[in-house]
């Protein structure tokens, strides 16, 4: 990775972690929403890069927010999660099916394409989530919807949040 490249790496991690432990975990839209914004890291990583690479600054930022909300490591395992299959995800969605070895980023792919990329990953995460939060199969109605409510919220901000601060317009 280039030195301009980490560096915007860096402050995203940092921007991120801050956006999400001190102002987005405190917020509670309607009583028992909370975006999830902090996901967009692994939306906006470079996809070329090692994975290994990339696993280590995810657990990083989940274990990040872990601290600040003090879940004992559901951040940390969810976001692991959708950082492993992301490169997956991403050649289903894009169609392109040799993107590790070709640079790629998620506005190379259509806009249609990058929303439904951005919600299957989001939803994986908040579920993932939920179910580590609830853990009883009992509670799977309150796992699910609690799972496509924060979703919608939180691709609602993620997506506004690309489009105010993306300088490449497509």
């Amino acid at each position: 990775m280039n030195r301009g490249g980490g560096i915007r790496v860096f402050i995203r991690f940092i921007g991120l972690l801050l956006l999400q432990g001190l102002i987005l975990s405190k917020l509670d839209l309607f009583g028992f929403i909370n975006p999830m914004a902090y996901v967009a890291f692994v939306f906006l990583h470079p996809f070329k890069k090692n994975l290994t690479f990339f696993l280590i600054p995810c657990f990083l930022l989940g274990l990040g927010i872990d601290f600040f909300s003090d879940s004992g490591g559901i951040h940390a395992s969810s976001l692991l999660l959708i950082a492993a299959v992301r490169v997956h995800a991403l050649s289903f969605f894009s169609g392109k099916h040799d993107i590790e070895h070709q640079t790629i980023s998620i506005y190379d792919i259509p806009p249609a394409g990058r929303l439904y990329f951005m919600f299957a990953l989001t939803i994986l995460h908040h579920f993932a989530f939920f179910s580590l939060t609830y853990f009883s199969v009992g509670s799977i109605l309150d796992i699910l919807y609690d799972t496509m409510v924060t979703s919608a919220a939180t691709i609602v901000i993620i997506y506004l949040g690309l489009t105010i601060f993306n300088g490449r317009r497509k």
